[in-house]
């Protein structure tokens, strides 16, 4: 039994209090005898989850005779934008927060001002700290409005990456180097990698569009024609992905010390010793690197010479370990278990596993588009989500 002002113990079975100074009220609540007439009444309890959130906060606050400060449940260890968004969480939670979010621009607009006189001084130390509160400010905006700066500016990352790479792959084809482009030219193929991405994502949403259709005709016509079957389910846009867990066709094993750029030796768990041919030149084969004893998972297919080609590599070992996000905070432990930090997080994750080259998390799917030393990007259907290691 611990206490807590929106557990009601009288509800929950026949406990008794074992400290004398102590007594349960008729109202279930673990209270002080001396203090019982001060307890607050039904009327005065928070009514919505964001008013128990806010409460709770500032009961935190008392429960250690004010010790306990509303910043202290911030690791140091995040990485700064996490941490801002973390920070103004915390202060929103006692009610230190914007009335109304457009107000919120002001303050933006006003931090960007400070930073374009302090940089037109040339002062370079405080032109740093204003642009510490310009950004501080840009990430309380998105904040409000319940948009991800991380992984907001991850997909631009990703974006700007996919559009260098075009000017670099053209100018490799026009015969010249990066170097001896002039910035008109560079500028020039900036601009068609710009108008292909989005040819490309309107023909994506066509054939997202007559995916769904296509689908849901079929589900129809299963529907009409197998009146005495057990319906079978159509995946409308919203739902997971189905990775066929039934069907999984990874292979486990360890990272062999004949293991080279091109070539992965792979000690399978059924003993058999596997030479996969791997192309460097294909991006996003291998996550998370190739170190000899290190844990793998290789999902592989046979060349027209029987040659074992690496369809997917990920290495276990650099998955396992603590992860963190704005709304997340977990540990990918060894069996498939996750130990979540969160513990007001809804859903939690709680186990995972690799299906088809997919990382599923209890039964969201997710690709795995990038593991790295320090960071995880995952991406589904739903978006792209963007985790730092936190060691």
């Amino acid at each position: 039994m611990f206490r807590h002002p929106f557990i009601n113990w009288r509800e929950e079975g026949n406990w008794t209090v074992a400290n004398p100074d102590m007594c349960i009220n008729e109202a279930g609540q673990v209270v002080y005898k001396e203090t019982q007439q001060e307890e607050p009444d039904d009327a005065s309890r928070p009514s919505t989850a964001s008013a128990v959130e806010k409460t709770w906060e500032q009961i935190k606050q008392q429960e250690k005779d004010g010790n306990e400060r509303v910043m202290s449940g911030v690791p140091d260890a995040l990485p700064s934008l996490i941490k801002a968004y973390r920070i103004q969480d915390k202060a929103r939670n006692v009610g230190f927060d914007w009335k109304e979010k457009e107000d919120a621009w002001d303050k933006v607009y006003e931090e960007l001002e400070e930073l374009k006189a302090e940089l037109a001084k040339g002062d370079k130390e405080n032109s740093t700290r204003e642009l510490g509160d310009f950004l501080f400010s840009v990430i309380n905006a998105a904040r409000l409005y319940k948009l991800n700066p991380d992984n907001a500016l991850e997909m631009t990352n990703q974006k700007f990456i996919r559009r260098f790479n075009y000017v670099e792959d053209h100018s490799v084809k026009q015969g010249k180097s990066l170097k001896d482009m002039t910035l008109e030219e560079m500028d020039k193929l900036w601009d068609e990698a710009k108008r292909k991405s989005k040819e490309f994502n309107i023909i994506h949403i066509k054939m997202r569009r007559l995916f769904f259709f296509t689908v849901a005709g079929v589900g129809v016509v299963l529907k009409a024609g197998c009146h005495d079957r057990k319906a079978a389910k159509v995946m409308g846009m919203n739902d997971s992905v189905d990775v066929e867990a039934d069907n999984d066709s990874t292979i486990y094993g360890v990272c062999g010390e004949g293991t080279s750029m091109h070539s992965l030796q792979l000690i399978a768990d059924n003993g058999d010793t596997l030479d996969v041919f791997v192309d460097d030149e294909e991006p996003g084969v291998v996550q998370g690197g190739l170190l000899a004893g290190d844990r793998i998972a290789l999902i592989a297919y046979k060349s027209a010479d029987g040659e074992m080609v690496a369809q997917r590599v990920i290495n276990l070992t650099s998955l396992l370990g603590k992860w963190t996000s704005i709304d997340k905070n977990f540990e990918i432990v060894e069996g498939g278990d996750i130990v979540n930090n969160v513990k007001a997080e809804v859903n939690p994750w709680t186990s995972w596993k690799i299906v088809n080259g997919k990382l599923l998390l209890n039964t969201d799917t997710f690709a795995i588009n990038n593991l790295g030393p320090d960071s995880l990007l995952l991406e589904n259907h739903k978006g792209i989500y963007v985790f730092k290691r936190q060691q």
